[in-house]
């Protein structure tokens, strides 16, 4: 897996720059990684990846809301 420079430089002041655990920052950003992984997995079209962020979304805000409290 490669990563832009720009994207290490970007993730690495978010972290230096919130006061928040790596734990709580990873669970913000699950969202994106998923649909980029399964992006990569199954070379979605343009469609597939609009459905696959609105499936991604609303199990990342059920999560947020039924599972962590």
């Amino acid at each position: 897996m490669k990563v832009s420079k720009s994207a290490v430089i970007w993730i690495t002041a978010l972290v230096f720059l919130t006061s928040c655990s790596t734990l709580r920052i990873g669970y913000e950003f699950i969202d994106w990684y998923l649909v980029r992984e399964i992006d990569t997995f199954f070379d979605l079209t343009s469609e597939q990846k609009r459905r696959v962020i609105g499936v991604v979304d609303r199990l990342h805000d059920w999560h947020r809301t039924e599972e962590i409290p």
